[in-house]
């Protein structure tokens, strides 16, 4: 079975590129060859975003957070479980770094950070 990959960032400007995603992909490339990035930017509506990411029909979906973005990755993480209820959702970068216990609390839809 090809696990289908997502890496998804929202970033401050469409102008902006997310290096984490890309560091990601390359080095889970071999492993994991069927993995995508997409990169949004906080102009863009969340369900938009979230219609975007259900086309790829991911087995994982992974989004990069930072202060910027992640009142929009709250909502999407939401949406996106329920249309995708069996997709692993995992959030990671320095808006998530800290305070694990409480973001996964707040956040029952996510599997990891």
């Amino acid at each position: 079975m090809r696990v289908k990959i997502v890496l998804a960032a929202v970033n401050a400007k469409y102008i902006h590129s997310n290096l984490a995603i890309r560091y990601l992909r390359a080095s889970i490339r071999g492993e994991f060859p069927n993995t995508v990035n997409l990169e949004f930017n906080i102009n863009q509506s969340p369900s938009w975003i979230v219609r975007e990411i259900i086309r790829q029909e991911p087995d994982v979906l992974g989004l990069s957070c930072y202060i910027w973005n992640w009142s929009i990755i709250q909502d999407i993480v939401g949406d996106v479980r329920g249309i995708l209820p069996d997709v692993t959702i995992i959030l990671g970068g320095p808006e998530v770094s800290y305070d694990c216990a409480e973001h996964l609390t707040a956040l029952p839809e996510v599997d990891f950070l």
